[in-house]
């Protein structure tokens, strides 16, 4: 019997030990799913199976037995907040769709963006100014995300002289409209909204409206004072006028072993150079001097005036193997003031070869030499290009002819095409930007078009 007793006492001293294990196990488990799971409040937590039933375990430190009563299962998690992955991005809120992203739904009145996450956005003035003020801020990514009114204020041109630093970035002008552009008056060269874009340098889809630039120094332009990298997609409207080596988009096309790219450009301003020797050389519709590079795919359409070396396209091509081709002058009047040479309708001198193949010219457009007005022959010369009559103009066959790429609805900048694939024809009645009621017939970018 004793025996039996002591049998019993240690079974039941065992079986206390193994609840005790038990009870220190269980709240071990209840301490840890507090720590990383969900908790419905401070002492319940529900645990529920794959049938939807589940036990409310009390986690306040009691011993007693589970419930074993079914709760109801816990609703499903609410969605979370999405933002968007562009720069700036605002969070949509839960059960709300998510704002459109402009890298997924591009906006089909705004040319396609680059990798947005590595640009920095401009909306203002301010911001904009900002860009020219260290050698750091000239050589990083920007985007326009706003229209910019720069009218009666002061402007110095991003990236001007050596000494600050070139424009060595990139900046993206997104379609959106600059207006009111004046630079200031001084005695440095390189004028425009940038000074001097550098050899690693790339502005795009700009458009500068109503620019009234008045410089008192050499190699002006609207876009830049010179282009030593490349220019692509912008149209300039309103009067640019400097001393010499003046044009529409850039006063100046590369310098020493750096070599300036102008394509896909045009500009809707007259072009003025100083009419007094020994300045007012070398103006141009697009650019003043081209020292080394190429212009190509581009149109202008407003007068140029100076006095000796003056093109519809280019005042001069200074150096051997340039291109200047596939361009098209559209203006009325190029007026040189000097007897000294005579204007022509693409390039206003050469100092060398140059590839000008497919440049064209209005028929109607008069070269004057002081007094003597002329209209060349359509010859088709690297001077004066081949003429043809106003109305080709506003036929899209003409451009296409030469090599153009008009729009076919489809938004890749991707595609190795872009941003030759810019270009499309209004439609008839299309109003665009020269007055209120004048219709525009030349092509302009298909984003003006979408927008209007």
């Amino acid at each position: 019997m004793v025996s039996d007793s002591k049998n019993n006492k240690k079974k039941i001293l065992i079986a206390l030990l193994l609840l005790l294990l038990l009870a220190l196990l269980f709240v071990y488990v209840v301490n840890v799913m507090n720590d990383d799971g969900p908790i419905i409040n401070q002492n319940e937590t529900n645990m529920t199976n794959s049938t939807g039933m589940g036990f409310a375990i009390d986690t306040s430190g009691s011993t007693s037995e589970p419930s074993s009563t079914p709760i109801t299962p816990a609703a499903e998690p609410l969605p979370p907040v999405i933002v968007t992955p562009s720069t700036g991005g605002r969070p949509s809120g839960n059960n709300q769709e998510p704002e459109p992203d402009p890298e997924l739904d591009p906006d089909p009145t705004k040319p396609p963006m680059d990798d947005i996450d590595d640009y920095i956005d401009i909306e203002n003035f301010e911001q904009l100014k900002a860009v020219g003020e260290t050698s750091d801020s000239l050589s990083k990514k920007y985007r326009l995300v706003d229209d910019i009114d720069m009218t009666g204020k002061v402007w110095v041109p991003l990236g001007r002289n050596s000494s600050t630093g070139y424009f060595n970035g990139t900046f993206n002008g997104n379609g959106y409209v600059i207006t009111g552009l004046t630079t200031v008056q001084d005695a440095n060269e390189n004028n425009g909204l940038f000074g001097v874009v550098g050899s690693s340098g790339t502005v795009k889809n700009v458009a500068l409206i109503d620019v009234n630039i008045d410089a008192t120094s050499n190699t002006t332009g609207a876009v830049a004072g010179r282009v030593d990298g490349t220019v692509v997609n912008c149209y300039v409207t309103g009067n640019v006028t400097g001393t010499s080596h003046v044009g529409g988009i850039a006063g100046g096309v590369g310098y020493g072993s750096n070599s300036g790219t102008i394509r896909n450009c045009y500009t809707i301003c007259n072009v003025s150079g100083s009419l007094t020797a020994p300045d007012g050389e070398e103006i141009g519709g697009i650019a003043g001097r081209v020292t080394n590079g190429e212009i190509s795919n581009c149109y202008a359409t407003g007068n140029v005036t100076g006095r000796i070396k003056l093109g519809g396209i280019a005042g001069n091509v200074f150096t051997i193997d340039q291109n200047v081709s596939s361009n098209v002058a559209l203006m009325p009047l190029i007026n040189a003031v000097s007897n000294q040479n005579f204007p022509q309708r693409i390039i206003g001198a050469l100092a060398g070869a140059v590839t000008a193949d497919s440049n064209l010219a209005s028929e109607t457009l008069v070269l004057k030499n002081n007094t003597t007005p002329n209209i060349p022959p359509a010859d088709g010369t690297n001077l004066d290009g081949t003429g043809k009559p106003d109305a080709d103009f506003v036929v899209q066959t003409t451009y296409t002819d030469i090599g153009w790429k008009f729009f076919d609805g489809t938004v890749d900048s991707t595609n190795p095409s872009y941003p030759d694939t810019v270009w499309k024809m209004p439609e008839s009645g299309f109003k665009f930007k020269t007055t209120d009621t004048e219709e525009w017939v030349y092509p302009v970018f298909y984003w003006q078009v979408s927008a209007a």
